[in-house]
């Protein structure tokens, strides 16, 4: 599952605009310092009041997988199509 949008780490839009909340596992990837990391999405939850249930799905799935290479966190995409991390 993917969910277009771009990375935007300098524009803000606050608690404005949210769209979706996506879980991702967030992978290591040895390489240039550009590559560090491989994004996957793994579950998207619509509409602003999902980002604690998106933070616990994350918190759950970190808690049952060991190893510091992996961890699982949470993007906000807004109606825009911008993307960060959270």
């Amino acid at each position: 599952m993917r969910i277009d949008g771009s990375y935007d780490m300098c524009h803000c839009h606050g608690l404005t605009g949210i769209a979706v909340y996506v879980v991702v596992r967030i992978r290591a990837v040895p390489g240039p310092a550009s590559a560090a990391e491989a994004r996957d999405d793994l579950a998207v939850l619509e509409g602003a009041g999902q980002y604690p249930q998106a933070r616990g799905r994350a918190a759950s799935l970190q808690a049952g997988h060991a190893g510091p290479s992996v961890q699982f966190g949470v993007d906000v995409v807004y109606d825009d199509g911008c993307r960060m991390p959270w």
